[in-house]
């Protein structure tokens, strides 16, 4: 008797390995949807977080096309791994599964980047990526394509009885289940889980109604070339999208946030009448935390318009102690709402947390008793305390904002990181002022600002809990 190695994989009747044979759908799920599984991983690991109006069209642009790099070659390169390690058990895998796997790897950029701030867009982002992945696994789906060839031709009233009435009926119902799964989860704000089911019950209707799997010739060689590069070129536009709110120009940024459907800038571009209210899924209201004595007379500062040219610069530093309040809130609010507790405390003393795994937004607002030209200055320092024992860095970014004009307008003038907080934390006998320098730049084009606002940006892995942190003062240089 001929005695074959088990090595040797799979064969077909006449006991010689399918080495030949195209690849079929079973052998080719696995490094398919593993590639593109343990790319949104890394590339959710290792993606560097993007800072407000910090991109150009050109870098955006750039950044852009190398997301889709190299998470299409993480994709392939993972998908190659896989069909080499388990080359024994995955017969016939061709290098056009490891090009499906690129392909569905351009998506995950883009879904990556909706993940990190949830909005509905990350619901469509998930339904391009999952739905390239089905696409990709449909052209190898043999076996259904030889059942349609089979089946008689459609004549009225038809019963197919080759297949049993409840296996007609359960793909529709669970895609029934699934969509009404993401719909829910959409109500509740949870995106995320939300983007997988509905990418999944869309998945599932391409897979059903789609196309069958295709010949393999000359002509589908050239529909599969215009279809890569239809799915690159879609998926560069939905990136470039996405990340439209961190562009330098202020105009697009506001565009980018209105298509993404959340604001990047803390809603220093939302409208004065689009405040959060108690009807919302979420039952977090956030907190304002007032100052632990009444405040300060406000400061006036002269305007430009009362200097002799718009280039006023005051002769001497400015100071602005610092008698605001500390807002606490979660995205996708643009601040508290109406019902959100109002308390008087100490910000390096006050514990305040997230009530799920959602991260805490904090913010430190100061009012101006008149509005200041934005040409006023040179640089603003920020003097903080930082009384946070826990590790992780926490940045500032700096807001000089117009609350009077018909649209919240604010210029972004920077991001430092506070020293202190890039260590282990710090001690008790560590817990000294620091001076927070941020240069104002040039020709900003006018106009005026009445309230200094201070973004909290805390790292990752210390973000559900508010920084025990305390603005000082603000000093504006000439």
């Amino acid at each position: 008797m001929e005695q074959r190695n088990w090595q040797d994989g799979p064969t077909n009747g006449d006991s010689k390995p399918l080495k030949d044979a195209a690849p079929t759908l079973s052998s080719v799920c696995i490094p398919v949807i593993f590639g593109v599984a343990v790319t949104v991983a890394l590339v959710s690991m290792f993606c560097p977080a993007l800072r407000p109006q910090s991109l150009s069209w050109i870098s955006l642009a750039a950044l852009a096309a190398f997301l889709l790099l190299v998470a299409s070659f993480l994709s392939g390169l993972i998908a190659q791994m896989i069909c080499g390690l388990f080359r024994n058990y995955l017969p016939n895998v061709s290098s056009s599964v490891v090009l499906a796997t690129c392909i569905g790897g351009l998506w995950v950029p883009a879904w990556v980047l909706c993940l990190r701030g949830p909005s509905i867009l990350t619901v469509l982002a998930g339904c391009f990526c999952i739905v390239s992945v089905g696409r990709s696994l449909k052209q190898y789906d043999r076996e259904t394509a030889v059942a349609a060839m089979k089946r008689p031709p459609a004549v009225p009233f038809h019963l197919d009885d080759s297949k049993a009435l409840i296996r007609v009926i359960l793909p529709s119902l669970a895609v029934a289940v699934i969509a009404e799964a993401a719909i829910v989860a959409v109500f509740l704000k949870r995106y995320e889980i939300a983007s997988v089911l509905a990418g999944s019950g869309v998945a599932a209707l391409v897979w059903r109604f789609g196309s069958k799997a295709t010949p393999r010739g000359e002509e589908s060689d050239r529909l599969g070339s215009s279809r890569t590069m239809l799915s690159l070129s879609l998926a560069f536009a939905f990136t470039v999208v996405v990340m439209m709110p961190y562009l330098r120009s202020f105009r697009w940024a506001v565009v980018g946030e209105s298509l993404v459907g959340r604001g990047v800038t803390a809603g220093r571009t939302a409208e004065r009448s689009r405040e959060p209210t108690a009807t919302s899924n979420d039952g977090y209201s956030g907190i304002i935390l007032l100052p632990l004595t009444e405040p300060r007379k406000k400061i006036v500062a002269p305007r430009s318009k009362d200097a002799p040219s718009t280039s006023f610069r005051r002769r001497e530093p400015m100071v602005i102690p610092f008698d605001g309040v500390y807002w606490y809130f979660k995205a996708p609010d643009k601040r508290p709402r109406a019902t959100a507790r109002i308390v008087r405390g100490s910000s390096t003393k006050a514990i305040i947390r997230s009530s799920d795994r959602y991260p805490l937004l904090m913010e430190a607002h100061q009012k101006l008793g008149a509005p200041i030209d934005f040409n006023c200055c040179s640089s603003v320092e920020i003097v903080v305390q930082n009384a946070d024992h826990r590790p992780g860095a926490i940045a500032l970014e700096l807001w000089l904002v117009d609350s009077a004009s018909p649209r919240v307008i604010g210029r972004y003038i920077g991001t430092v990181t506070i020293p202190s907080s890039e260590g282990e934390g710090v001690s008790s006998e560590e817990q000294g002022e620091e001076k927070l320098e941020f240069s104002v730049p040039e020709g900003g084009g006018g106009g005026e600002f009445n309230e200094i606002t201070v973004v909290v940006r805390p790292a990752a892995e210390r973000a559900r809990a508010g920084a025990q942190i305390a603005i000082r003062q603000f000093v504006l240089q000439p």
